[in-house]
């Protein structure tokens, strides 16, 4: 008759790293009982416009060799511990991606677009995060804040260009179930 409850945690900082997706699939669809509850329940990317005092390595002159043109290929993502004080965020929080965890369906690659209003001072890259619905009454959220103590740690993506105050910056993202891709134009 399937188990009345499975609790999971099989995320990475990404949520969508080790396969997550895919191992919740199957329990909730083939193990749980009609009625059952699966922790969590849901999970959300949330993304904000962010500053974030960063030094990127880039690629010069190698050897007497010019290798500028490669830094474009330089990865613009990196893990930032949630409570650091070098990073702040710029806008209002919002949910980027969303997964009905408990539902046991097919999870598709996503694509969205939204705006954000950068506030507080300039922006430089956009901050992302998970949220956990664990069940009716409990949510954990690892939203960067400065001094916050987190398992997971806080992804930032670089713009290409810094955001001025009180601009309004388009964002599209993509995920294939397993990375999560962000740009601005």
């Amino acid at each position: 008759g399937g188990v009345d409850v499975i609790v999971a945690e099989v995320f990475g900082s990404s949520l969508l790293s080790e396969s997550a997706l895919r191992t919740f699939r199957h329990p909730a669809a083939n193990l749980l009982r009609a009625g059952g509850q699966i922790i969590p329940a849901k999970a959300v990317i949330r993304v904000a416009l962010a500053q974030y005092d960063f030094e990127q390595a880039g690629l010069d002159n190698v050897q007497g060799f010019d290798l500028s043109r490669f830094g474009r290929h330089i990865k613009p993502t990196w893990w930032v511990p949630v409570g650091s004080p070098r990073l702040q965020l710029r806008s209002e929080p919002a949910d980027l991606f969303s997964f009905d965890l408990q539902a046991g369906s097919e999870f598709q690659s996503e694509r969205v677009e939204l705006t954000h209003s950068c506030r507080g001072g300039t922006a430089n890259g956009v901050a992302r995060w998970i949220q956990l619905t664990l069940d009716d009454q409990e949510t954990y959220e690892n939203v960067p804040e400065h001094g916050r103590k987190a398992h997971w740690d806080a992804g930032f993506t670089a713009l290409p260009h810094e955001v001025a105050d009180q601009t309004d910056v388009l964002l599209g993202a993509v995920h294939n179930m397993e990375h999560v891709y962000i740009w601005s134009s």
